[in-house]
Formats: C-alpha cells, sequence, structure tokens
C-alpha cells in the first residue's frame, strides 16, 4: 500500500525514536563498562510495512514501508562460549581446590627449609634428624652397654621422635577439620546460588509474561550459573514453558553434566534446577539406627510404613545350599503361603528394623552426633564416612514439590469394564512414594464407516422431521418446532367453541416418557384436551410431508452388523411400500453415524503424577571444586578398603587425599613402633639357640618329654622350624590308640608355647618373687612405644597420633634389652653382651622393612591391598611420602595452569562477544546522532513541502 500524503510524518517520527532510544542503549552499555556480569545490550528494529493490497492496482505506483519500529532489546551471548567457559570454569575449581589441599598437607608434612640437618649440602627434614638421632643414641648404647645413662638418651630421642610425629599427626588432623569446614561452606555457598537463581527465574518469568525483557536480572543469573560451574560441573539448557494458550516462556534448567565415567550411572544427570523449582544439596548425616522403625529392601531407615514393604521371602531360600530343604528358585511366598518364584506375586509384609528402639526414647532423636549422642537436629549431626551429598527435591520458594506427568499406559477393556467405570477419572495417591495415580477411561470411536453408495446428497425422505433450515432429522428434539395454539384464547365468553379448551394460551400436547410429543398416525398431535400458558408444553415437532422409509437413496449408511450381507431390493411401488420393505430398508440401512461405524475401543489411561524426589548421588557424580575437596576428605589411594573398591570407586586406590597422608604416618610410626617393641622383648636362649628353663637350674634349657614314651625327649630349639619339630612333640590325644597329647598338641607355634603361664597343680598360674607370671619360656623386656603414655598397651595400634613413650620405660622400670643369648650354664646374659642391639636395634637404619597397607588394623576397615606398598627404611618411607606429595602437587599445579589458560582464553573470547567495547559504542554514538540529525532533517523538510502544498498551490504571482 503507498504511503500517504502525511505518512512521511509517521516515518521522520518513528526515525527520531528509534534513534533517541539507540543513544539511551549506547548510554547504558557504556555506563555498565564496569559492572561485573553486564552483557552488551543492542535494540532490534524492524521496517514497519503494510501487507494489505491496494483497492486499485496501479503499474505506476511504488510501495514505500513506513518507517521503523523498536521491536525489544537483546543481549549479545554466544551461548557455546558460555558452555565452553563453564566447562573449564569447573577444571579450574577442581584442580585449584586440590592443589590448596595439597598444599595444606605440605604445609604440615613438607620439611623443607624447616631447620633439618643438612649433610654434604643436602638438607634432611626434621623428622628425618629425629630418625637419625635415635639410630645415632642406639649406636653409642651399644659402645656402652649396661650404662644407664646411654639408655636415658636413647629414651629421650625417642620421645622426641614420637612427639614430632604426634604433632604431624595433630596437624593433618587439623587440616582434616578445616577441609570439612569449607567443604561444609562451599555446599552451603552453592544452595544459597541455586536458591537465587530459582528467585531470579521466577522474577523473569513473571517478566516475560509482563512482556518485559528483564536483561539486567538475566545478567545477574549468568553471573550466578558462572559461580556454580566453579562448584559443580553443570549443564544449562533453555526451553520454554506454556502458560496458557498460544502464551509461553523461557524456561532455564540446569542439570549435572554427566561427569560419572560409569555409562550405567544416571544420577550424575540429576535436575539441579526446573524452572521455578530448585533442589539443595546436603551431606549425609550418621543416622541413629535406634531412632528408625522400618527399614526399605535396600536398607535404608525409614519412619513410613508403606515404604517398607518388601516381598515375603521364602524361609527355604535363606538355608544354607547344603541343606536339602534349600529352595533356590523360589525366593518369595504368595498371599497364600505358597513359594513363588515370582517376585511381582510375593506377599508384601512390613520389613522392621531390628535395631529400632521400642521404648520409644529414641523416637525423633534421628542423627548421631560426632560423640555417638542422639540429636533431632542435622546441624548438629556428624557427616558419614564418606561425605556422601543428596540432592534434595526440586521444591518452589513456597516449599511446593515439583510433580512431572509422563506419558499415559494406555490398556484396552471390555465394554463391561467401562461400563463399571461409570467413564469417570479416579485418583490414587501412593504412601510410599507421594505419586498420584490419575486413571480415565475413554469410548473411543471407530472410523470404519459404510456409507451408502446409493445416497443422494440433501435427500431428507429418510427423516420423519424437517429442522428449521429445512434438512431431515429423526430426532424430534432437534426438529422444528410447530406451537398450538388456543383458538379459543382472548374469546369472550359467549363466543367460545366447545370443542377446544376454555382456558390457556395453548392446547397442551401429550408427551411419552422419553420426553417427546405423542403424534397420530397423520402427524397431528395427541392432545390431552386442556389448555396450558405453557409454550413448552404445546409444541410438536415439524412433520417431513416427503417422508418415506422406502426411499434407499435417503440413507447415508450401511448399518456396521449388515456389512457383507446382500442389500435389500426396492419396494416393488416405492409409493405404497410394504411394511416388510420398509422394516427390511431400515434394518439395512441407517441416517445414524453410531449405527454405521465399527465397534468402539475402550480404553483405560493411567498416568502418574510423580513428586520431585531426593537423589542420593554416587560417589563420582560431582566434578568441581566440590568434587575435589570431597576427595580431600575420603580419599585413602593404596589404604582404599575392600568395600571402597567393589561399591563405591573402583578408581579409589588410585586418589590420594587427606587420609591417604594420614594413614602413610600412621604406618610409619606403626612400624617403628611395631619393630622396637618388637626388638626389646623375647625368651633367653643359650649359644647354641635353645630355650632357657626359667625355673631350671642356671643354664639349664627347655625340654619336654614324650607322655607315651619317657624315653623320648626333645629341646626346645629357636633355630629349628615349626615342621622340623617331632610328630610325638605336637600330636594330639588319640583315645583309640590310647595315646595322651603331646606336650606342644593345640599350640601354632613354639612362640605360642612359650608365652602360656605355668600352673600349680591347682591350674592356678605361678609367679616369681616380684609378682610376675611365670611362662613356659624365659622372658625378658617389654614394649618401649604404646598407644598412651600413660600405659604400655599397643592395642589398639599405635599410630601417628598416639605414639608414646611407654610407661615402664618413661619411668624406668623397663630399659632395652642389650641380649637375649646366656652364657653356658648361666640363666641371664653377660652384663657386657649387646647381641641385641649390635644385630637387631642399629640395623634399623639401614634394614628394609615391608610397609603394607594392612598393617596398621583400622576398626571395620578390610583393606584392599595386602603386598607391600613400599619396601626401605624407616628414613626412605618419610622420604617417600614427601615424594608422593610433592608428585600430587606437581601434577595439580601444572593442570592447573593448563585450564586456567584455556579459560582465560575462552573468557576472552567470550569478552569480545559481550562485553562493552568503547570502540563499538563510539561508533554506534556517532551513527545513531547522525540517524537522529537526518530524521529531524526529513522533519523539517517534509513540513516545508506540505506547507507549501496546502498554502501556495493555485496562487498566482
Amino acid at each position: 500500500m503507498g504511503i500517504g500524503t502525511f505518512g512521511s510524518f509517521t516515518q521522520a517520527r518513528l526515525a527520531l525514536y528509534a534513534s533517541q532510544i539507540g543513544l539511551t542503549v549506547t548510554g547504558n552499555n557504556i555506563a555498565n563498562v564496569n559492572t561485573s556480569g553486564y552483557t552488551r545490550q543492542r535494540l532490534d528494529q524492524k521496517s514497519l510495512y503494510n501487507a494489505g493490497a491496494d483497492r486499485y492496482y496501479s503499474t505506476t505506483g511504488v510501495k514505500v514501508g513506513q518507517g521503523v519500529l523498536c521491536h525489544g532489546l537483546s543481549q549479545l551471548r554466544d551461548p557455546y562460549l558460555d558452555i565452553q567457559y563453564r566447562s573449564k570454569t569447573a577444571d579450574v575449581g577442581a584442580m585449584d581446590a586440590l592443589l590448596e589441599g595439597l598444599s595444606r598437607i605440605a604445609g604440615v608434612l613438607d620439611e623443607t627449609g624447616k631447620g633439618g640437618e643438612i649433610t654434604e649440602g643436602k638438607e634432611f627434614g626434621i623428622l628425618a634428624a629425629e630418625f637419625r638421632k635415635v639410630f645415632d643414641a642406639l649406636n653409642n648404647l651399644t659402645a656402652e652397654t649396661g650404662h644407664n645413662e646411654y639408655d636415658i638418651q636413647v629414651k629421650a630421642a625417642c620421645k622426641n621422635l614420637a612427639d614430632m610425629m604426634r604433632s604431624y599427626g595433630r596437624g593433618l588432623e587439623e587440616q582434616y577439620k578445616s577441609t570439612v569446614t569449607m567443604f561444609e561452606q562451599n555446599v552451603s555457598q552453592v544452595n544459597t546460588i541455586l536458591t537465587n537463581i530459582r528467585n531470579l527465574n521466577e522474577n523473569i518469568r513473571q517478566a516475560d509474561i509482563s512482556g518485559d525483557d528483564a536483561l539486567e536480572m538475566r545478567d545477574e543469573r549468568n553471573l550466578l550459573i558462572d559461580q556454580l560451574s566453579e562448584y559443580i560441573k553443570i549443564d544449562v539448557s533453555y526451553s520454554t514453558e506454556k502458560i496458557g494458550v498460544g502464551a509461553e516462556v523461557e524456561k532455564l534448567i540446569i542439570k549435572l553434566d554427566n561427569a560419572n565415567p560409569d555409562s550405567s550411572v544416571h544420577t550424575d544427570e540429576t535436575v539441579l534446577i526446573d524452572g521455578i523449582y530448585s533442589s539443595q544439596l546436603s551431606i549425609d548425616a550418621v543416622l541413629n539406627k535406634k531412632a528408625y522403625k522400618y527399614m526399605e529392601a535396600d536398607g535404608t531407615l525409614t519412619n513410613n510404613e508403606a515404604r517398607a514393604q518388601v516381598p515375603q521371602r521364602n524361609p527355604a531360600s535363606l538355608l544354607d545350599p547344603t541343606d536339602p530343604a534349600y529352595d533356590g528358585n523360589n525366593l518369595y511366598l504368595d498371599k497364600d503361603g505358597n513359594p513363588t518364584a515370582n517376585e511381582a506375586d510375593a506377599k508384601l509384609v512390613t520389613n522392621e528394623n531390628p535395631d529400632y528402639d521400642k521404648t520409644g526414647a529414641n523416637d525423633g532423636l534421628l542423627y548421631l552426633k560426632a560423640d555417638g549422642t542422639a540429636t533431632a537436629t542435622y546441624a548438629e549431626a556428624a557427616h558419614v564416612q564418606n561425605f556422601d551429598i543428596t540432592v534434595s527435591e526440586l521444591k518452589d520458594r513456597n516449599g511446593r514439590l515439583l510433580f512431572t506427568i509422563g506419558e499415559p499406559t494406555k490398556t484396552v477393556i471390555t465394554p463391561e469394564e467401562f461400563e463399571q467405570s461409570g467413564g469417570k477419572a479416579t485418583t490414587e495417591v501412593d504412601e510410599a512414594t507421594g505419586a498420584i495415580k490419575i486413571t480415565t477411561y475413554i469410548k473411543q470411536l471407530s472410523d470404519d464407516i459404510a456409507r451408502n453408495p446409493l445416497w443422494k446428497k440433501g435427500s431428507t425422505t429418510a427423516y420423519p422431521y424437517l429442522t428449521s433450515s429445512g434438512t431431515g432429522t429423526s430426532d424430534a428434539q432437534q426438529a422444528a418446532k410447530v406451537y398450538h395454539y388456543n383458538p379459543n384464547f382472548g374469546k369472550p365468553a359467549d363466543q367460545i367453541d366447545p370443542n377446544y379448551p376454555a382456558t390457556g394460551k395453548y392446547l397442551e400436547v401429550q408427551f411419552d416418557a422419553a420426553g417427546n410429543p405423542m403424534l397420530n398416525a397423520d402427524g397431528t398431535p395427541v392432545l390431552t384436551g386442556v389448555g396450558t400458558d405453557e409454550y413448552a408444553k404445546a409444541w410438536t415437532p415439524k412433520v417431513n410431508q416427503n417422508y418415506n422409509p422406502a426411499v434407499i437413496s435417503g440413507y447415508r449408511y450401511v448399518k456396521y452388523d449388515q456389512r457383507g450381507n446382500p442389500p435389500p431390493a426396492a419396494p416393488a411401488d416405492p409409493a405404497n411400500p410394504t411394511p416388510a420393505e420398509i422394516a427390511a430398508i431400515q434394518a439395512y440401512y441407517t441416517n445414524d453415524l453410531d449405527a454405521a461405524r465399527g465397534e468402539p475401543t475402550y480404553i483405560k489411561q493411567v498416568y502418574e503424577k510423580v513428586p520431585s524426589s531426593a537423589v542420593k548421588l554416587d560417589d563420582n557424580d560431582l566434578y568441581g571444586k566440590l568434587q575435589s575437596q570431597r576427595e580431600l576428605l575420603t580419599e585413602a589411594g593404596e589404604f582404599s578398603s575392600q568395600d571402597t573398591v567393589a561399591n563405591i570407586d573402583e578408581n579409589a586406590i588410585t586418589k590420594r587425599g587427606i587420609p591417604y597422608y594420614q594413614k602413610s604416618l600412621d604406618l610409619l610410626a606403626h612400624t617403628f613402633a611395631t619393630e622396637m617393641n618388637k626388638m626389646n622383648q623375647g625368651y633367653l636362649v643359650n649359644p647354641k639357640g635353645e630355650f632357657i628353663d626359667p625355673t631350671g637350674t642356671d643354664g639349664a634349657v627347655l625340654t619336654v618329654t614324650n607322655p607315651n614314651d619317657p624315653t623320648q625327649t626333645y629341646t626346645l630349639n629357636k633355630n629349628d622350624k615349626w615342621e622340623d619339630i617331632p610328630a610325638w612333640v605336637t600330636a594330639p590325644a588319640d583315645p583309640t590308640a590310647g595315646t595322651a597329647a603331646g606336650p606342644l598338641a593345640g599350640y601354632n607355634s613354639v612362640e605360642e608355647y612359650l608365652a602360656e603361664p605355668r600352673t600349680d597343680a591347682n591350674g592356678d598360674p605361678l609367679k616369681d618373687d616380684n609378682g610376675n607370671v611365670i611362662r613356659n619360656g624365659a622372658f625378658r623386656g617389654g614394649n618401649l612405644f604404646s598407644n598412651n603414655g600413660n600405659g604400655n598397651d599397643d592395642d589398639p595400634p599405635i599410630t601417628a597420633t598416639n605414639i608414646s613413650i611407654s610407661l615402664d620405660w618413661a619411668e624406668n622400670a623397663l630399659q632395652i634389652v642389650p641380649s637375649f643369648i646366656c652364657p653356658p650354664d648361666s640363666s641371664e646374659p653377660a652384663s657386657s653382651d649387646s647381641d641385641n642391639i649390635i644385630n637387631n636395634f642399629t640395623s634399623l637404619s639401614y634394614r628394609d622393612l615391608e610397609f603394607r597397607p594392612d598393617a596398621v588394623q583400622y576398626e571395620g576397615v578390610d583393606n584392599v591391598r595386602h603386598d607391600s606398598m613400599f619396601v626401605g627404611t624407616l628414613e626412605q618411607m618419610w622420604i617417600n611420602i614427601d615424594t608422593v606429595l610433592g608428585e600430587d602437587r606437581n601434577i595439580a599445579s601444572k593442570q592447573l595452569d593448563n585450564f586456567y589458560a584455556s579459560q582465560v582464553s575462552i573468557d576472552t573470547s567470550r569478552a569480545s562477544v559481550s562485553s562493552v567495547d568503547f570502540n563499538d559504542e563510539a561508533m554506534n554514538l556517532m551513527m545513531y546522532a547522525k540517524s537522529y540529525n537526518a530524521a529531524c532533517r526529513l522533519m523539517t523538510t517534509i513540513d516545508s513541502v506540505l506547507d507549501k502544498l496546502i498554502n501556495n498551490t493555485g496562487l498566482t504571482t
């Protein structure tokens, strides 16, 4: 359509407006050049045109647009760069947290520059120097055997070493606690970010509904998403959500980004944000088993009885497979108590928790604190050892759960089942899960319709009535209504016709039980004989005067049940058909569409409205800062348990966190203390290796006699192997042969026999003059180290956090045993003999030891590795710990540098698209300023031209 005379003013006005808005947008970009997270905005314009056609077409006419429209603002962002940036941010977050944690461990264990011993220009750490002091003191003790002051020097050196180890152990414990605190704070921070994103989603949704672009809120949301990606690797997507007919708004969805290398695990795709719904992360707490009544099938504790319904097991399936009554095929019992292999047929029973406190004293106290006491508050509860993470249900800001409805399951049912349902929808709530099951019933009509090929379009002959539009109908209610007026209505009394009622505006018609008016054979109404003022009681359907049910061309369809049957013949006299001919035609043909259809299909549709549920994440579902901190708290490397590798993380043996370094230090302390204790206790022997008899005369050796042949004797010797000892010594009693048990029968080693206390005739242990129990062997020495400075025990195991000088050694009740070898004819070693010190104690400085991860028996832990993780001296083991830590830090540092460089590169590319650029904005300023000036000039020019046209046309000079 051509532009009107004054349309040019609209063009100029719209151009002025667009230029002014463009200048405003440019000014806003410049003003926010330093605003964090701000995305450059752009004015979106489109040409205004009229799509209609001119009334009269002209070959000389020219169609011109009518100006410009501003239809919104948009942001300049590259979604692909956003995805890349957030992925690299997760990498940086993961490596940064790992390197920070390893650096804190190094702050405890790395001794470089801390004043250690320097030999030949090489610095040895403080702990290595303490080991050397112990070895030097032992060497001095060798040269000065029997001098108490040198034993004191060894003791002092060992005490300093133990104190240093405990200090390192406590340092690692402090780092562990601080990492727990940081992990808790970061989980809380993630929850805050998720909540803020959810709230922004709701605000943006409301703005979308109102037609506002809400660009600033989108900037704030993008900034939060960037922050979230540092803690968790996420997948961000956008979709549309219908809010009404023809109306949609944007919906943001954030999920975990499939970080688990195990493709069979799908919990790493858990949804964190779904539009206006968000989840929260929580660290699993230690549950108080006494507070839960029931147990779910997977062992989860619960107080919801509905969730604790499990298939009843067949007792025979729980027997030992070797039992003749064992049944490994039928694992369950059905409702009648019969064995069945089908779990679906099994009877459901409540699975009770055997640990539940039936007194009710623990009800409501769902958690346990770190000290083992019960509490009702999650915030006070101790975390589970693996620091497992659970993602909560998706909720909106008012706490309402997100429900999702999947595709319905459809089942074909019988007509009887449909009739029983009444076609009404039903709902059912699953108490165990909270899911709502909605069942609907549908009568689906068949599309299989047989049409009458002889039907004549527009024919009404087969219809007894006519509608108001003249079409035929068989339904009296749909026909045009003919009202029957009373001829006597309004007449004076002397003019009343006695054949009609005296009162009433209408003649009342008689109706049948179905509510249809009754007609005579000739089509006249059946009257009741009374008058009425209600027109609804005085009508009949308009009768079709051309009605002839014998005319076949008046029927549209063939009845469904007549398919395949031959059609009836036309009447011999169409004007006067016989009743039989009419009946035959009406039995075959019909105008009722339902009668012509195939049998309907009855369908039951079941929809399940499922509430959002909490998801317990797998060990490797997360990636980013949170996961690195979590692995710092949980990963024990070669010290991992069988359960961890089998059920939690098959690669756990290659991952090292604080527990690895704690247990490595424990292993070092335990091995040192165990070796020292082992070397300082034993049984006296003579130079031949024969064990000294503690109750015999000087030099008497421990000899046993065959109870079945007193002529046979055997002297126990430490050099003999157990399998080389004569058979009668260890033989059990044989009642059949009448032989008694050997003196060492029932023992597994000579040492076990030597440790057994001797007893008197009454079976009571024999004791020496000092009250000490007398053993079979002459025992000397004792523990130099213990797990507590107030005692001598080494069980529970000695670790880096508890290693101490034993109480007896500290109080001089015990000294290092110089030798266990007695001279001939003597039951005590020579005071100058230092065989034990020379051959055992001093060898610790150069002897290779096996360091096995299972050497320290932690309660409830079965190590996956039982071989040596390192073979070398004590000092080399300490150096190895430091070397492994250094390698871990070096790898993490290099990876962090690479990830950070990539992140910076991507961020630079992203900033080139999204950030404000002064050069671009300066060009926009000039462009919009020129456009504004040109629009003003256009307005002035048009005004001048039209003034000439209007005011000067026709004037003569």
